[in-house]
């Protein structure tokens, strides 16, 4: 006989989030069984943000979230935090009560700010190198920028999302348009987001794409 198969915390995406909570957490898992639940009897049902039967639970800090499980993947929204600026422990529970490791590390950064950006034009066919200026731009795990309204939280980045980075000096955020949709030319509003899935408004800042001469 093999060694047994313990439950186990493989991967946390995303590893950050803003501190108003709402970042949707996807724990990739190994050997966890499925449709796993609670009497509607049962105390432990009463958890955030709503009483559940699930026995599925992300424990977030002292925050106790319920929790669905598919396909190998442990699902869960954060809450608001308390504070910003350090990292939260993350575990999961398959019976609503005792955690599963190794812990996780999610870290908790600012409300963004993100104030102003330039240049806020460039060609149709993308390239053009953005700076956006504002507070809070860092402890993010996953920077990006988007060109285009959408959902404030976003699991699928589409095409008008490119990757950002951090410049600790300027304390900006830097990214490359990409091609507007459709290659047509018009104004695009400018968000960002530090873990590729809760996104903030720049301000009112426009970009607007210009057609190619």
């Amino acid at each position: 006989h093999g060694a047994a198969a313990f439950p186990r915390l493989v991967e946390l995406s995303p590893s950050s989030g803003p501190i108003e909570g709402g970042t949707i957490l996807l724990l990739a898992t190994a050997h966890v069984d499925s449709e796993l639940g609670l009497v509607p009897e049962d105390p432990l049902t009463l958890t955030a943000p709503l009483p559940s039967t699930s026995a599925y639970r992300c424990f977030l800090g002292e925050a106790n979230i319920t929790a669905t499980f598919a396909n190998g993947t442990v699902r869960c929204t954060t809450l608001a935090f308390g504070a910003a600026g350090a990292a939260v422990p993350l575990h999961f529970a398959l019976n609503a009560q005792e955690p599963v490791g190794p812990v996780a590390p999610f870290v908790v950064y600012e409300r963004l700010t993100a104030s102003g950006a330039t240049p806020l034009s460039g060609p149709t066919h993308g390239g053009t190198l953005v700076t956006v200026e504002g507070g809070s731009l860092s402890n993010g795990s996953d920077p990006r920028c988007r060109f285009g309204s959408g959902s404030p939280v976003d699991e699928t980045p589409g095409l008008d999302v490119s990757p950002a980075t951090f410049d600790s000096q300027s304390n900006t955020l830097q990214c490359v348009s990409p091609p507007a949709l459709g290659m047509s030319a018009g104004p695009a509003e400018l968000f960002i987001s530090l873990n590729s899935q809760n996104y903030a408004r720049v301000g009112s800042v426009v970009f607007n794409y210009t057609s190619q001469l």
